[in-house]
């Protein structure tokens, strides 16, 4: 009783010695056999557990991805809800739609005073009020043509972008700014996002991944949902 017990590297419950099997489901649930000797020495008994391990809500986020703890994060904390069908498509691209909700929950879901912002954001839409709010704060200032384009996805550098205003408007610390010249693909970058990506670069909530010939920031390319959940929580920590 006085041993802890490792798997894997997990500490998992205080048993004694004589683990029998320990068997790993894809789940990350574990099934756990014990056989141990009775106090009067004379009597072998078994004992089963099943220690499971429940990492997020969603079925299509298992254990062991690097995303986990960010996604897991993000739902605790309400930014982030999933879909009907209890998946939360981690590798799916996020909207721009989706990704000025997730910002407006973090701001507390504060209602809009302002209306008919852009022509292609109808006012019954889920993400109507979040647009609006995000735009009258100067957070966001659209594609052009009077639109907001809801279901474009939205991009590294936007994402960037969108919370670097949202920042400043909270009289957040934008001063400290990081050396995007030492990606591969620095020269991506638009002119508009540069200081944004600075200042996401140098709080570390953009790290780049692995390239040929160093690492990428891939301003152009699309931000997943695992990503957002990530960088988001670094932000908020």
């Amino acid at each position: 009783k006085d041993a802890i017990m490792t798997y894997d590297g997990r500490i998992l419950v205080p048993f004694t010695d004589g683990v029998a099997s320990l068997n790993e489901f894809t789940n990350g649930n574990i099934l756990v056999t014990i056989d141990y000797m009775g106090d009067d020495a004379e009597e072998w008994y078994t004992d089963i557990y099943l220690i499971t391990y429940e990492n997020t809500p969603f079925k299509d986020v298992p254990a062991g991805e690097w995303y986990v703890d960010y996604v897991k994060y993000a739902y605790e904390n309400g930014l982030v809800k999933g879909n009907p069908d209890g998946t939360f498509a981690p590798e799916a691209d996020m909207t721009r739609a989706e990704l000025v909700t997730v910002l407006w929950r973090v701001a507390g879901q504060p209602a809009p005073e302002s209306s008919g912002a852009f022509s292609d954001v109808d006012a019954s839409e889920w993400y109507s009020d979040p647009v609006l709010w995000a735009a009258e704060n100067d957070i966001v200032f659209g594609t052009g043509v009077g639109k907001f384009s809801p279901d474009d996805n939205i991009t590294r550098e936007q994402l960037a972008a969108i919370l670097y205003r949202y920042t400043e408007k909270c009289g957040g610390d934008i001063s400290v700014k990081g050396d995007i010249n030492g990606f591969v693909d620095s020269g991506e970058v638009s002119d508009w996002a540069v200081a944004s990506l600075e200042w996401a670069v140098g709080a570390e909530l953009v790290k780049g991944s692995p390239a040929v010939g160093g690492f990428a920031v891939n301003p152009q390319g699309n931000a997943t949902r695992a990503e957002v959940a990530t960088i988001l929580t670094r932000y908020l920590d």
